[in-house]
């Protein structure tokens, strides 16, 4: 009952106190005004020079021919399915293999700790 101050809890004791004499008002940033573009932009038009040649055109690649036979998508699938059951089989073989090792050591020091008679 002698002090009634709240304890703000722990992180309370970082918290910097304001000093009466030292008090910051945060105002709005300003905003910032860009310069206008039409200022930027020179009205100079530039005439092309007289030894210049153009640029020669630009070739357009042909386009790619379709290849003579389709795609089979029965069989991509199936080579698919058959793909994922194999690396299934060997995930389920290192989990196997993973087991193994741990109840061979779980039986190395179950052995260790039985008394000797």
């Amino acid at each position: 009952m002698a002090k009634n101050k709240k304890s703000g809890g722990f992180f309370s004791s970082f918290r910097r106190e304001p000093s009466p004499g030292n008090e910051t008002v945060s105002s709005p940033p300003s905003p910032v005004s860009a310069p206008s573009q039409r200022a930027n932009v020179s009205a100079e038009v530039r005439q092309p020079s007289v030894g210049a040649a153009p640029a020669p055109a630009k070739s357009v690649p042909a386009p790619v021919a379709q290849p003579e036979s389709a795609i089979d998508t029965v069989e991509a699938f199936k080579v698919l399915c058959q793909s994922l059951t194999d690396i299934a089989a060997s995930q389920l073989k290192v989990a196997e293999m993973m087991m193994n090792m741990v109840a061979s050591s779980l039986n190395k020091i179950s052995k260790g700790a039985k008394p000797k008679s």
